[in-house]
């Protein structure tokens, strides 16, 4: 598996999918203009080929910074949101908030709650991403809160293991999620 991750400043949407496929071509050592790049019912990018998809790649940006997640066999996801963005409506991530996370949430003071909640939400967001929903599943049934930066941990949705982790890059928050199938095993990044 590989996670890129580039500052970009703040480039145009076609700049960003240069770059982006730019990354692809040479991961999977294909011709850039032979990628022929499309979207799963929920929006995931994946590369199709004449002999089929092409491994699982994921990306998302800030306005600032580009994170592109990409693995030959396994569904991949990745999320990333700049600490210093003002973060508004808080309150409506009481949906996605497991009840252990809600326990932990109350016992932080408001700006604690605001980066916690900001980890929460990027570990959660790259979990769907990894799925192929988006933030289309039960997001309060997994617990990602208290994730130490550079720790991958394995949780369960339904009958899938999935790994899942927090890294801090620059000034953001970057989660990662891979599905492993019956697998338990964590790596350390």
């Amino acid at each position: 598996m590989y996670c890129y991750f580039i500052f970009t400043g703040e480039i145009n949407a076609q700049e960003r999918q240069k770059i982006i496929f730019s990354l692809l071509s040479a991961h999977y050592n294909l011709q850039v203009n032979s990628l022929n790049f499309k979207r799963g019912a929920y929006g995931k990018p994946y590369i199709h080929t004449p002999g089929g998809n092409i491994g699982s790649f994921n990306y998302t940006h800030t306005k600032r910074y580009l994170a592109l997640l990409a693995d030959a066999a396994r569904a991949v996801g990745v999320d990333a949101e700049e600490i210093s963005k003002p973060r508004h409506g808080l309150h409506l991530l009481n949906d996605i908030y497991s009840p252990e996370e809600h326990r932990f949430i109350k016992g932080l003071d408001l700006e604690e709650r605001k980066e916690e909640a900001l980890k929460i939400w990027v570990q959660k967001e790259a979990i769907g991403k990894a799925l192929g929903t988006g933030i289309c599943y039960d997001m309060a049934s997994i617990t990602v809160s208290g994730a130490t930066p550079g720790l991958v941990r394995s949780v369960a949705l339904h009958d899938q293991s999935i790994c899942v982790g927090l890294i801090r890059m620059k000034e953001c928050y970057v989660g990662i999620a891979w599905i492993k199938g019956n697998t338990t095993t964590c790596i350390i990044l």
